[in-house]
């Protein structure tokens, strides 16, 4: 009841300001914070919010964004609920799911609509296309971002043993991570985000890979992730910023852990994919 009560006032408050066609849930989840102070008197506290994963099919004269949209909802909204949206115009929609797109194609056809303002999309029948044109698109994309996530991860092994600046590091860290999750989206969803920023696309990715793999995400692995999200704000910083050894390296740990994870996920979703294609160009 909780999170249908929070899902009306994101649709009103989206509605009031936006002219939106459709809204669709593709995913949700109970997520928690915690937060300690060491210094006395030594204060705990936590507390749960929920987060969903909307898409989001505004008419064509709203020029918005991921990042506009979410960053509107939190303006207005209470801190109980945050929204990942993956956002996109009528036009752009109907452009790509009738080009085949196995993303668009599967939301249509499994996810019911939280609003739609009429039936135009609903009525429709699209299929998704399966050639190998496209299997092999996905895999050049998936080996360049993948190429380019590896030099990075490699240089970060040369230079574990070098006097170079730990925000460099971590900078390297947050490119590494953000081609790993952009070439994911591309092997499992099909989907190029709008928005860059590494916090969004790790959520998205988070439905099938997760970056905090330890049971009880230890102090430590939290501040390491922090430290990374936050990595290109803080190279901004023209004063030297102090990043302790053990962080750095858990950064480290982290980023290749989501490496090899990120390898096995691609590897076995476009061999899946590739079968897919050759069934259905076999049955054509």
């Amino acid at each position: 009841m909780k999170k249908k009560k929070m899902m009306k006032k994101i649709i009103d408050l989206l509605r009031a300001k936006y002219e939106v066609h459709s809204i669709y849930l593709l995913g949700s989840r109970k997520e928690k914070v915690s937060q300690n102070l060491y210094l006395k008197p030594v204060v705990s506290s936590s507390k749960s919010y929920y987060t969903f994963l909307l898409f989001i099919i505004f008419r064509d004269n709203e020029k918005l964004n991921d990042k506009k949209v979410q960053k509107f909802v939190a303006k207005n909204s209470q801190t109980e609920y945050r929204i990942y949206p993956i956002v996109y115009t009528l036009s752009e929609f109907l452009q790509e799911i009738d080009s085949g797109s196995t993303f668009l194609c599967h939301i249509q056809a499994n996810f019911t609509s939280l609003y739609k303002k009429d039936r135009y999309i609903t009525d429709l029948k699209f299929e998704p296309s399966y050639y190998l044109i496209f299997w092999k698109k996905k895999k050049s994309i998936w080996q360049t971002r993948s190429k380019r996530a590896c030099f990075l991860l490699l240089k970060l092994e040369e230079y574990d043993d070098c006097d170079i600046d730990s925000v460099a590091k971590l900078s390297m860290i947050y490119n590494c991570l953000q081609q790993l999750c952009l070439g994911l989206l591309v092997v499992c969803w099909n989907f190029k985000p709008k928005s860059l920023n590494l916090k969004y696309l790790l959520y998205l990715c988070s439905y099938y890979i997760t970056l905090l793999k330890e049971p009880e995400n230890s102090r430590l692995t939290l501040n390491a992730y922090h430290l990374i999200l936050d990595a290109h704000q803080i190279m901004q910083q023209d004063t030297e910023i102090q990043v302790r050894e053990e962080e750095s390296e858990k950064a480290a740990a982290l980023c290749g852990n989501f490496f090899r994870e990120a390898h096995e996920i691609a590897e076995k979703e476009l061999n899946h994919y590739q079968q897919k294609c050759l069934n259905y160009e076999k049955s054509r």
